[in-house]
């Protein structure tokens, strides 16, 4: 599947949900601007009233998630909200954003502790096994003195 997304019209194509083509700076940087209500650096991108929204589930956590291939998973206008029932355990409070992607990378944004992350690497890998990206996560958040 790697070798598909490397191709120019692929690349071109506007495709919902595995369109994002961006640096791990670039991923954070989104993240993180939305960890603080939509502004990063002094400029606002969104309004702090949509970012605040981005964390109210549409639907119920039991219902099935055809995006997610029937996973009961709470989401949100295209994000997962963190909790005990996430995909992505890198998450630690309930209403933090987070969305994983392709080969097990995450990112998330926590306006708890207005931290936004992204996890990225170079391969693709399968989430079986153990998962690396909490241990990662545990240390971005004991580096920063984050609970």
């Amino acid at each position: 599947m790697p070798a598909v997304f490397e191709r120019p019209e692929v690349r071109a194509a506007e495709l919902a949900g595995v369109g994002g083509i961006f640096t791990a700076r670039s991923c954070a940087r989104f993240w993180a601007m939305l960890a603080q209500g939509g502004a990063l650096d002094g400029v606002r991108l969104l309004s702090a009233d949509r970012v605040a929204g981005f964390n109210h589930p549409c639907g119920s956590a039991e219902d099935p998630d055809i995006a997610a291939f029937g996973g009961q998973i709470p989401s949100i206008d295209g994000f997962w909200l963190g909790g005990p029932a996430a995909a992505v355990a890198a998450v630690r409070h309930a209403r933090a954003i987070c969305h994983p992607g392709a080969g097990n990378s995450t990112a998330w944004a926590d306006p708890a502790t207005r931290l936004g992350a992204a996890i990225c690497h170079n391969r693709m890998s399968d989430a079986g096994g153990e998962d690396a990206t909490l241990e990662i996560a545990d240390a971005i958040r004991d580096a920063l003195g984050l609970d």
